[in-house]
């Protein structure tokens, strides 16, 4: 029976585990701390986001109050004075198939 025979040279074996693993125990460190600091920014990002988003929504809830006081602001008689005229109904057409014929709809 043969048996084959590894040489490393003048490092012995358990040396080169002994290094592995600690690269090994390296990697892993860096992992968890790079999956820490993810973890965190995100949360940090997303309490922003959250701050921003209410400000937003606070805007957007007093435009729409301006928008519902100055819905009866102006009345006719202003309207009048400040030169608007009333629009005439709308009117609405249809096209034939042969794209010769128009029909007015109401």
């Amino acid at each position: 029976m043969q048996t084959a025979r590894i040489q490393l040279g003048h490092i012995p074996f358990d040396r080169i585990v002994f290094w592995c693993e600690w690269v090994l125990l390296g990697a892993a460190l860096a992992a968890y701390t790079y999956f820490i600091v993810f973890s965190v920014v995100h949360v940090v990002l997303r309490q922003e986001l959250t701050v921003s988003i209410q400000t937003e929504q606070t805007h957007v809830s007093d435009l729409e109050g301006q928008y519902l006081a100055q819905q009866t602001a102006i009345s006719r008689a202003t309207a009048d004075q400040m030169g608007l005229v009333a629009l005439k109904p709308s009117a609405y057409v249809s096209v034939g198939a042969d794209s010769s014929r128009l029909t007015r709809r109401p």
